[in-house]
């Protein structure tokens, strides 16, 4: 048969299953074009990975049970699994826990059950089944159901026609649990989660639960099984892609031993913007120089820190850092004067804007470190000779760098608003025009 032919004997609800699944990948690569860049690096990894599952968990994910065998969609599952393995490493335990449930959910919309836990939308269709409260409804059976999507979760045993009923047994075990739950209330809840199980529907005139029979050609089985083989090959494909990202974040923190996966984001901001035969000297200085400020009680601090790791030069903080650092931490104190105005202020709104404006003026400088390393860098490919001057050059542009930032940190006014003068600022027309051979090398990012 012609591919018109087909075509036309395609109902239209078939073809608007197969539109939709045909469009996933285009509307995931609009997601992530629109993704913001400005965001850290993990966070953005994050993004990509939740819009994927989301698409999963909604109308690809049910196209997909109902198209494809089990085989094909386990192989899915898996690679969801390789990602959250990775993707949990990045985060700290109750991210990684919300991470976890997530990809149970998208699991679970993959082989066959989808109950919706939140208030509106699909919600608002289910039946009580004789519970008499939505409150009710939300501490017992959602409550329950939503411990037994993770508990379930990465079984790869369970096939997807029995995979609802695995989550529905699991739920009323944990349910069972509880002493104050009677007979007639688990037999409610029971049914109430079994509206999750897509293979199954629910007959309001015998009150029972029967199977879900579609009704469909051999045309349009063949049609929808095309596409959704499409749709996954492209899905897995990302998921490889990402994969790659997380295992990549997870080796850059591993190296320079980050810690704190509060602050892992903050700092991998501007490591990663770092050229990667440097990443790991450069790094470590900046992970030692701003890990303590970005872990302060202080939030003037820890803002200021988030600051200047999104707004200096990544090979200026590493030169400079530890004299940033210092700076940072010395503007946060307030004088007496600003203590008293302080009182008329939300609390730490006068530190806040002493750290802000110091590193506003440090703007200055590492705009200028860029220009002259960026000149530097040309010089060098004009005449690559001579590198011990440039060495020497280098190191004398750092010292003045750190002078300049050491001086402006003691400038600061009654008000405590730092400034650069234009006698600080002179140092890179100082500097001689020496050849440097030093290598500022292209940006290490995460993305080819």
């Amino acid at each position: 048969m012609s591919k018109d032919n087909q075509a036309d004997a395609l109902s239209g609800a078939v073809r608007g299953k197969i539109d939709d699944i045909k469009n996933v990948d285009g509307r995931l690569t609009t997601l992530n074009q629109n993704i913001n860049s400005s965001e850290g690096p993990i966070k953005q990894h994050l993004q990509s990975e939740e819009y994927i599952t989301s698409t999963l968990e909604g109308l690809a994910g049910k196209t997909i049970n109902e198209s494809l065998a089990n085989e094909d969609i386990q192989n899915l599952v898996n690679n969801l699994h390789d990602n959250l393995d990775q993707n949990i490493k990045l985060l700290p335990k109750e991210a990684a826990d919300k991470l976890k449930f997530d990809f149970a959910r998208a699991e679970a919309a993959l082989k066959g059950f989808a109950l919706p836990l939140n208030k509106g939308g699909p919600f608002d269709e289910l039946l009580f089944m004789g519970i008499s409260s939505e409150k009710e409804i939300f501490d017992n059976p959602i409550s329950a159901t939503k411990k037994a999507l993770i508990a379930v979760s990465g079984q790869k045993n369970i096939p997807k026609e029995k995979y609802a009923e695995a989550v529905k047994n699991k739920a009323m075990e944990i349910l069972k649990e509880d002493p104050k739950i009677t007979k007639e209330q688990l037999e409610q809840y029971e049914k109430f989660i079994t509206q999750g199980d897509k293979n199954q529907k629910y007959d309001a005139t015998q009150k029972v639960f029967v199977p879900k029979v579609n009704i469909i050609s051999q045309i349009e089985s063949q049609a929808l099984q095309e596409a959704a083989n499409d749709a996954v090959q492209k899905i897995s494909d990302r998921l490889k892609t990402n994969k790659k990202v997380g295992e990549k974040l997870n080796n850059i923190i591993n190296s320079l031993g980050i810690e704190d996966k509060q602050i892992a984001d903050s700092l991998l901001v501007v490591v990663t913007k770092l050229p990667s035969e440097e990443l790991q000297e450069k790094g470590s200085k900046i992970v030692k120089d701003f890990a303590p400020l970005l872990q302060s009680d202080n939030p003037a601090i820890a803002n200021g820190a988030k600051k200047a790791l999104t707004e200096l030069d990544p090979k200026y903080l590493a030169d400079a850092g530890e004299t940033i650092a210092e700076n940072i931490q010395k503007a946060s104190k307030t004088t007496l004067l600003q203590k008293v105005k302080g009182l008329f202020k939300e609390k730490g709104y006068y530190a806040q804007q002493n750290v802000d404006n110091v590193v506003s003026s440090l703007k200055v400088d590492s705009a200028e470190f860029t220009k002259y390393t960026q000149s530097s860098q040309n010089k060098a490919k004009e005449q690559p000779k001579n590198p011990e001057p440039a060495q020497s050059q280098s190191k004398e542009h750092t010292s003045k760098i750190r002078s300049n930032i050491e001086t402006s940190g003691e400038s600061k006014t009654q008000e405590s608003k730092i400034t650069l003068s234009n006698s600080k600022r002179s140092h890179v027309k100082n500097l001689s025009d020496r050849n440097t051979k030093k290598n500022v090398g292209r940006s290490g990012g995460l993305h080819p």
